[in-house]
């Protein structure tokens, strides 16, 4: 009895410590895409693999196609910008674009 409910407790805490890698792995991924996209947006999911610092497969198991990348990157965008609205209120509105308003 004791073992069983130790081993569940333990795969439930590997499962949890891989998706938490996983969403650095997809954060990190994102982020620079998103950094290297703004300057050259012509550039490769090989390109976007070195500056996140993983391989290309990696950026391929998260996102297959170009398109899957840009798609979660504009939904991410719209995610933070509602973060901001609701933590800052009308004062994210008033925000001049010179000081990070996408």
């Amino acid at each position: 009895m004791w073992g069983r409910a130790n081993d569940q407790r333990i795969r439930n805490r590997g499962a949890a410590v891989f998706r938490f890698i996983c969403s650095i792995t997809r954060r990190a991924i994102l982020d620079a895409a998103i950094t290297l996209l703004a300057t050259d947006p012509t550039a490769s999911l090989s390109e976007v693999a070195a500056a996140a610092g993983v391989g290309r497969t990696t950026v391929h198991r998260y996102f297959p196609e170009r398109s899957d990348l840009l798609a979660a990157i504009g939904v991410d965008r719209r995610r933070s910008r509602g973060r901001r609205r609701q933590a800052g209120g009308a004062a994210a509105d008033l925000t001049p674009p010179s000081e990070g308003r996408p």
